[in-house]
């Protein structure tokens, strides 16, 4: 008998509350702010058995990037876990019986939060800056679950032979 217990939790956020702000806009790249909040295709696991199944991680090494102007308010969040459990049960001989079996249990919970609240975006030599709010959770759960059982009956008859 095999068990696991997995559990992640947790909240990630970012958020403005009662806040005025000022923010002239601007066209220059210069000022633009690197996001990753995006993800490379091909990272989530999306069948039943893949190599993201085995390591379920790489979330966090796979992400794009955006490039914003003005306030970013961005939460982002990736989660990877990957739980493989496997048993092995052999019975020898014709007494007594044997359970065998796995238990795989995963919980993955929390919150990704971006807010602007009870705020304002107030221009600037009458050019307002821009304004982007932005939340992202990734979550990867690979599992896999396996077990092999074998018995075996055996018994040995040996003849008695007496002298006379």
């Amino acid at each position: 008998m095999s068990a696991s217990n997995n559990n992640i939790t947790g909240d990630t956020n970012a958020k403005v509350t009662g806040s005025t702000l000022s923010v002239a806009g601007s066209d220059s790249t210069d000022d633009l702010i690197a996001v990753n909040h995006g993800i490379k295709d091909g990272t989530m696991i999306s069948k039943a058995v893949s190599n993201n199944t085995w390591s379920a991680g790489g979330l966090a090494d796979n992400r794009t990037t955006e490039n914003l102007s003005g306030i970013v308010i961005d939460a982002s969040s990736t989660h990877g876990l990957s739980s493989d459990v496997a048993s092995l049960t052999v019975q020898l001989g014709d007494k007594g019986a044997n359970l065998a079996g796995s238990l795989n249990f995963v919980k993955i919970s929390g919150a990704t939060n971006a807010a602007f609240d009870n705020s304002s975006n107030a221009a600037v030599d009458g050019k307002a800056g821009s304004l982007n709010v932005g939340a992202f959770d990734y979550t990867n759960k690979g599992g896999f679950i396996g077990g092999a059982a074998g018995a075996s009956n055996f018994a040995t008859r040996a003849p008695i032979w007496r002298a006379r």
